[in-house]
């Protein structure tokens, strides 16, 4: 408890109170997005086995994205 009050004030005297609200609200937003769209695609791939073969590669190719953003960055300091 102490820490989260902390770390709330810390954020306000830095003045990243706006910032940090707004950064909150997108992932609150991403996490409502994620739960609405997962859950009904996730119900459909355990019921239909066609509809899992068509959804798990592009699970597949999802999972790795993330791996080459990190790239990006790498590559424009090399160019």
């Amino acid at each position: 408890m102490f820490g989260s009050v902390a770390t709330l004030v810390v954020i306000g005297l830095f003045g990243m109170w706006e910032d940090t609200m707004k950064t909150i609200s997108m992932i609150f937003v991403c996490t409502v997005i994620a739960i609405v769209v997962g859950i009904p695609i996730g119900i459909g791939m355990s019921r239909s086995d066609r509809f899992e073969r068509v959804v798990n590669p592009v699970l597949d190719v999802m999972q790795t994205m993330p791996s080459f953003v990190y790239m990006i960055p790498v590559v424009m300091l090399l160019e």
